[in-house]
């Protein structure tokens, strides 16, 4: 009897630990997405044209906004890049004894790849 309670409080046990994995890996892309979404709109003009392609500037205000979003959200941003287009890319990474990393595209429709 001890034998099969064992087992059940091992699986138990077992089974936690990957509940709480998939959690963090559902909170790491999550701040992932949102980091990017929020970097992409800081990119993009009100009328949906882009403000900035490529290193410079802009990028520099559409990345601080990641980080700014992905720290409200407990992660941090590892990797921002903007794309031609406005297309933003966003590689995030959530602290603790096993971090998790998540990346995220956004920008506009117009960048979304063809049907």
């Amino acid at each position: 009897m001890l034998a099969v309670i064992a087992v059940l409080v091992a699986g138990a046990a077992a089974l936690a630990v990957v509940v709480r994995g998939q959690a963090h890996a559902a909170a790491a892309r999550a701040a992932a997405d949102l980091a990017a979404l929020a970097a992409a709109d800081a990119v993009a003009l009100p009328d949906g044209l882009v403000l900035a392609v490529g290193p410079g500037p802009g990028t520099a205000a559409a990345c601080d906004r990641a980080r700014e979003v992905a720290g409200r959200n407990g992660a941090r941003v590892t990797s921002c890049q903007v794309e031609a287009a406005g297309v933003v890319v966003v590689t995030v990474r959530t602290p603790g004894a096993w971090p998790v990393e998540a990346s995220a595209r956004a920008g506009p429709r117009s960048a979304a790849p063809g049907p």
